[in-house]
């Protein structure tokens, strides 16, 4: 009898076993990779307990047994194990159930005489049936789920536990799990097949058939291609029993697992089963070859066809056997990422430490899987390429993963699983892909990469986004609003979706950019202020995640880039983007989003250094060690534009001394492209430049500039108000160069003060632009010295302004010093 009737005390139990809340601990039951199980004195209620206990548990994991503990305990029956209670104590999950004492069906089979073994299964099938009647499917009925206990009789009296992949018919599936879930000796076709929409009671109906069959013989069904083969020592109509269970098509199963029950108590009484019986046909066929005597020849023409229509069939049941067990191999596969993406997340949440070792256990489980799905027929290889696939994402391989997922999809292997991996890929797939046609646009300025159908990504995969997809495809589609919103509500409504967070950090920050861009920049500073605190929020649960230390520093760098450009010390302070960098760099030296993030760190430091008159040189010569030293070819589009960036920096440090700027700037102008994604296009920076670098060697800068400009298309309202000011210095070089050379500067000095004018337009508060105007004033007077007096004027008010925005400034600089030339 179950124990949960016994009200003494147990022998164990006194003052120095150990307590968890209301629970005194006694003997341990069982052990799992999570936690523990004990038999327990619950002091409250007086009664004994069966109390697993769960420490440290990984979010994802303390959802999906809440979950468990919330279905289970919707269900009263006496042969399911009953939740008593369940509560978080210190930090562990403990859940409070009837202790049951005894064996398992897997472990007690031998012990059951078949009307012991059927007894038991009809109590079970019954015990399903009011699960079944509650819009509940247990989907991992099995012989390990299914505790024995008995009684003072003889009598065994088994109990259903173990609703972790339980599923609520009337109820969307949780979004954490695949859709492919179960033991698969004991899964049903459409289960295996990981088709949610067909799973019904006939999903329970089927394992139980397979469990029967264990019960009886010690093992499951082996799979043939008219159905399963089942041991042919069982009574005849048990055969027929399991058989009618196991059907592929689950309209043919038993209508109920209440049917079920019924032909088993019919069994064991002696009587009649309802289930189609072969002795029907058996009957008919003797009867037949009794009338057909005198056709006796044909007839034995028509046996060798039988024979060889047998031996053909015993081949078509070889080749099913065949067909199971490579659909088992390929599910475990799938099984087994799901288990390793658990693992991996774990280890995210762990205190910041080396995940190199992590890293190569993927790789080298991934060599594993690849063989295994390559030993796969092609038609079984759909979970294989979803591990794979899987196992990408983990390592920020996100186009390797894409593609996997892709065929996993097109082999058949619809898992929503595969979707929803799918749908998070493709926002670092897009945001590379944009970054790749802002660096190297074909013609004209980095024109807005076009943004996706939302929906189009996941309704072609066959179903509908979710909130947390939605939240995805609203960033595809440059939405940047909504996906920050979608995200924060995923975030707070699943603290563990520490994704979510990054992408709501990911979100502001895109629209921080649009914000700069537009030269709103104390709207970008807030919205960069709020990508970092929404990154840091999901770094308190993903503590190792490197895609949120890179979420973190892409919004820091924007807010120090911002205080920078603005004359004012970085915020966040230098000091603190360095611990955070070196804390990254701990997680994997060789991440090349962590890498981006150490060098641009390190530029900030050195443009810092510049404007305090320091030389920036001991930072820029560690950049290049570190460039020459971790970074491997070929270089993502980050390190590219890093690489440019840290070499214009050297050379216009060598060029501000008087040294050769020769070398490095030869570097910066390899593979230059634009930076649109920095606070400045740095190419026009460096393209800037040289033409100073030719023009100090006496040679003609325009040649060069005109081949650059006619490369691209000619500003317009839409372009950054910085590009503006770059485009304005370029052209103040040119005019100085036509100046000197006895030529015409006026068209060249049009060109600067209309581009600094309507960079100034789009952001009044910039510094920059207004040098600028400065700069071409004092061009123009010593063009014209008659206008000596009014523009001598303008130009010492544009100081004047540009200093009080922003004491320090190259542009800045550059006006001071050739006011106080003139002036002289």
């Amino acid at each position: 009898m179950a124990s949960d009737s016994r009200q003494l005390q147990p022998d164990w139990l006194n003052a120095q076993c150990p307590r968890e809340g209301r629970y005194v601990l006694g003997p341990l039951l069982g052990r799992g990779g999570m936690g523990q199980v004990h038999e327990a004195w619950d002091v409250v209620l007086c009664r004994t307990v069966a109390l697993k206990i769960l420490k440290d548990i990984e979010p994802t994991a303390l959802i999906r047994f809440m979950h468990e503990a919330q279905i289970h305990a919707r269900v009263v029956h006496p042969n399911i194990c009953r939740v008593y209670d369940v509560d978080n104590h210190e930090g562990s999950l403990r859940v409070a159930m009837q202790l049951v004492l005894g064996p398992n069906l897997e472990q007690a089979w031998r012990e059951l005489s078949p009307g012991e073994a059927a007894a038991v299964m009809a109590l079970v099938a019954q015990a399903v049936h009011v699960v079944h009647h509650m819009k509940l499917v247990h989907r991992d009925l099995k012989p390990s789920n299914i505790l024995l206990e008995q009684g003072a009789d003889g009598q065994w009296t088994p109990y259903v536990c173990d609703f972790g992949l339980a599923m609520a018919l009337d109820e969307p599936a949780l979004t954490f799990t695949h859709g492919v879930i179960g033991t698969p000796a004991y899964m049903a076709p459409e289960q295996l097949r990981g088709e949610r929409d067909r799973i019904s009671p006939a999903t329970d109906v089927y394992a139980l058939g397979g469990t029967l069959h264990f019960a009886l013989t010690g093992r499951p069904p082996a799979g043939g291609r008219q159905g399963p083969v089942l041991d042919p020592r069982l009574p005849r109509d048990l055969r027929v029993i399991i058989a009618r269970c196991l059907e592929e098509d689950p309209e043919l199963r038993y209508p109920s697992a209440a049917a079920l029950a019924e032909d088993l108590w019919r069994w064991r009484g002696g009587d009649p089963i309802h289930a189609s019986s072969p002795n029907a046909l058996a009957r008919l066929g003797h009867r037949a070859r009794r009338g057909l005597r005198p056709l006796a020849p044909a007839l034995l023409a028509l046996g060798a066809a039988a024979m060889l229509g047998a031996a053909w069939q015993a081949r078509l049941d070889h080749q099913a056997a065949l067909d199971r067990q490579q659909m088992e191999a390929a599910q475990r596969l799938a099984l087994e990422a799901e288990q390793q993406t658990r693992d991996f997340r774990l280890e995210l949440t762990m205190p910041i430490h080396d995940l190199r070792p992590a890293y190569a256990g993927i790789r080298a489980r991934m060599a594993r899987d690849r063989a295994r799905m390559l030993a796969l027929a092609p038609r079984f290889r759909g979970q294989g390429h979803f591990a794979l696939g899987s196992a990408h994402y983990l390592l920020h391989e996100y186009a390797a993963a894409q593609a996997e997922l892709q065929e996993a999809w097109a082999l058949g292997f619809h898992d929503p699983e595969v979707a929803r991996l799918l749908a998070w890929d493709a926002v670092p797939v897009a945001d590379a892909a944009e970054q790749a046609a802002e660096f190297d646009p074909p013609a004209g300025l980095p024109p807005p990469a076009p943004g996706q159908d939302p929906p189009a990504l996941l309704r072609a995969l066959g179903r509908e986004p979710g909130q947390g997809e939605d939240a995805q495809l609203a960033y595809l589609d440059r939405n940047y609003v909504r996906s920050a919103s979608l995200s924060c509500a995923t975030f707070l409504a699943s603290p563990w979706h520490w994704e979510a967070a990054g992408l709501e950090a990911a979100s502001l920050t895109a629209l921080a950019r649009q914000e700069r861009d537009a030269g709103r920049l104390a709207e970008a500073a807030g919205r960069y202020r709020d990508a970092v605190a929404a990154a840091k929020a999901g770094l308190a649960g993903g503590r190792s995640d490197p895609a949120l230390y890179h979420a973190w520093f892409q919004a820091a760098r924007g807010l120090a880039e911002l205080s920078l450009e603005q004359g004012r010390p970085p915020q966040p302070r230098l000091a603190d983007l360095q611990d955070q960098c070196a804390k990254a760099l701990r997680l994997d030296p060789g991440d090349p989003g962590l890498q981006d993030d150490w060098l641009v760190f390190s530029c900030l430091r050195a443009r810092q250094a510049v404007l305090s008159g320091q030389d920036p040189e001991p930072l820029l010569k560690s950049a290049r060690a570190f460039l020459g030293a971790w970074p491997r070819e070929p270089l993502t589009v980050a390190l590219r534009a890093d690489r440019m960036l840290v070499y214009w920096l050297t050379a216009e440090r060598e060029f501000r001394i008087g040294g050769d700027p020769g070398p490095a700037l030869t570097e910066a102008m390899k593979g230059a492209g634009h930076t649109p994604f920095l606070c400045r296009d740095i190419f026009w920076e460096v393209v800037n430049l040289k033409a100073r670098v030719d023009a100090a060697r006496g040679t003609d800068p325009r040649p060069a500039m005109d081949a650059l400009l006619a490369r691209f298309q000619a500003p317009g309202p839409d372009t950054p108000w910085s590009v503006k000011e770059s485009l304005a210095a370029g052209w103040l070089i040119r005019a100085e160069w036509e100046k000197a050379h006895g030529l015409d500067p006026g068209p060249s000095l049009r060109s600067a003060r209309a581009l600094a004018g309507s960079a100034r337009s789009q952001n009044p508060d910039s510094a920059s632009a207004i040098a600028l105007e400065g700069l071409g004033q004092v061009l123009e007077l010593q063009a014209h010295p008659r206008e000596r007096a009014r523009l001598l004027g303008l130009a010492r008010e544009n100081l004047r302004q540009a200093l009080a925005r922003c004491p320090q400034g190259s542009y800045q600089d550059q006006l001071r010093r050739a006011l106080l030339e003139i002036s002289g």
